[in-house]
C-alpha cells in the first residue's frame, strides 16, 4: 500500500513541468512571491495552477518550494564538479546562497531550509511506518555526526518538491502551516476528478452531471430542477447523477482520499470506504439514492431502480462493494460501466 506513494501524486506532472524543469526561473519566482508579488504576475507561474494561487495564501508554501530549489541547484552544482551525471548522489557542505528575500522574511526562509535537513528530534518523532518516506520529506542527510558534509541528490529533491506541493494542496500533516485553503483542493484536485468521472459515463451514452443542494441537475444538455419533481430538495449535493435510456440510473459520490502514510491511517481509510462506513460515506450516499428513487420514473421511462456508487480517484486497499453500494475507482470505472452495459445486452 505504501510502496506506490510516489507514483500516485495528483499534481506531480504539472509541478515537474513548471517547477522542476525550470528551477532557476522558479527560484526567482518564489523570491518575488515571498516578497509580496502576486503569483499571477510572475512569469514562471503565470500559465499554471501556481499562478492561480491567491496572494494571501501561506508564505510557508512558497518558502518550502524555495528551500528545495536551493538544495536542488546546490546538489546539481556539486555533482557537476565531479561528474556530468547529475542524477547521482551529491555530497555538499553547508548550503549558503543569497536568498533575495526581504530581511524581515529571512527567518521564514531559514526555517524552511532547516526543514529540508534530517534532525535528531524530528527523526525520533516520526512513526516507524514513515521511515520509507522520510528521505522524501527531508531530502538532505548529514553523513556523520559532527560533520559538515551532507548527502542529497537532484532527483530526490525533485521528489521532495512534488511531495511538498501535494501535501500543501491536500492538507497533509507534514505541510504544517503551509496548507493551502480548501478552495485550491477543490479546484485543482476534487472538481477535475468529478468532471473526469462524469466524462466516463457520458462516453457510454449517459445523460450525466452533478446536482446542487437546491436540486438543480446540470448536464451537458442543460439544467433540470429535480426539486420540482421530488417536491423537496435533496439531502445534500450529488456529485454525479447518470441516467441512460435503457433505464439505468446511477447515483455517484466522488471521493479523493488522502494517501495513508502509516498502518493506522491505512486502517482508518479502510474503515471509511469499507463496510464499517466510519465517515458515513455509504449512509449519506444511500439517502441521496433514496431521494432519486422517488423521481426515477420521471428521469427515464424504463426505470427499474438505481445504483448507488462510491467512486474513488485511486484504488485503495479495503475498498469493497456490498449489497447496498458499489465501490469503483476511476481507473476501473470505464470497464465497470462497459461490463454493466454488456450484461444488459445479454
Amino acid at each position: 500500500a505504501f510502496g506506490a506513494r510516489g507514483k500516485i501524486l495528483r499534481l506531480a506532472a504539472t509541478t515537474a513541468e513548471v517547477v522542476i524543469s525550470h528551477p532557476r526561473e522558479c527560484l526567482e519566482g518564489t523570491v518575488a512571491v515571498i516578497n509580496g508579488r502576486d503569483p499571477s504576475d510572475v512569469e514562471a507561474f503565470r500559465d499554471s495552477f501556481f499562478g492561480q494561487i491567491a496572494s494571501g495564501e501561506p508564505s510557508e508554501f512558497w518558502a518550502g518550494i524555495h528551500a528545495r530549489l536551493l538544495v536542488m541547484i546546490g546538489a546539481a552544482l556539486a555533482r557537476k564538479a565531479v561528474s556530468d551525471d547529475h542524477y547521482g548522489v551529491s555530497i555538499v557542505g553547508r548550503l549558503a546562497f543569497p536568498t533575495g528575500v526581504k530581511r524581515d522574511l529571512g527567518p521564514l526562509v531559514q526555517n524552511s531550509m532547516m526543514e529540508c535537513f534530517w534532525q535528531k528530534a524530528w527523526f525520533r518523532s516520526r512513526p516507524v511506518d514513515l521511515w520509507t518516506s522520510m528521505v522524501v520529506e527531508r531530502p538532505v542527510l548529514r553523513i556523520e555526526s559532527g560533520s559538515e558534509l551532507f548527502a542529497t541528490s537532484t532527483l530526490l529533491v525533485a521528489d521532495s518538491i512534488n511531495s511538498w506541493v501535494e501535501a500543501c494542496v491536500l492538507g497533509y500533516e507534514q505541510a504544517g502551516k503551509a496548507v493551502l485553503s480548501n478552495d485550491h483542493f477543490r479546484r485543482l484536485v476534487s472538481h477535475p476528478f468529478e468532471e473526469t468521472a462524469i466524462c466516463v459515463f457520458r462516453r457510454h451514452g449517459f445523460r450525466v452531471g452533478s446536482v446542487n443542494d437546491k436540486g438543480v441537475w446540470r448536464t451537458d444538455s442543460g439544467f433540470l430542477n429535480l426539486r420540482d419533481l421530488a417536491g423537496c430538495g435533496p439531502p445534500g449535493e450529488i456529485d454525479l447523477l447518470a441516467v441512460h435510456d435503457r433505464g439505468y440510473v446511477v447515483v455517484g459520490e466522488c471521493k479523493v482520499l488522502a494517501m495513508p502514510l502509516t498502518h493506522s491511517t491505512l486502517r482508518n481509510l479502510a474503515q471509511k470506504i469499507g463496510k464499517q462506513d466510519a465517515e458515513g460515506f455509504h449512509s449519506k450516499l444511500l439517502k441521496k439514492q433514496g431521494w432519486i428513487d422517488t423521481i426515477g420514473a420521471a428521469l427515464t421511462p424504463k426505470y427499474t431502480g438505481s445504483l448507488a456508487c462510491l467512486i474513488l480517484d485511486r484504488k485503495w486497499p479495503g475498498q469493497a462493494s456490498d449489497d447496498a453500494t458499489i465501490v469503483w475507482d476511476l481507473h476501473t470505472l470505464d470497464d465497470a460501466i462497459a461490463h454493466l452495459m454488456d450484461a444488459d445486452l445479454h
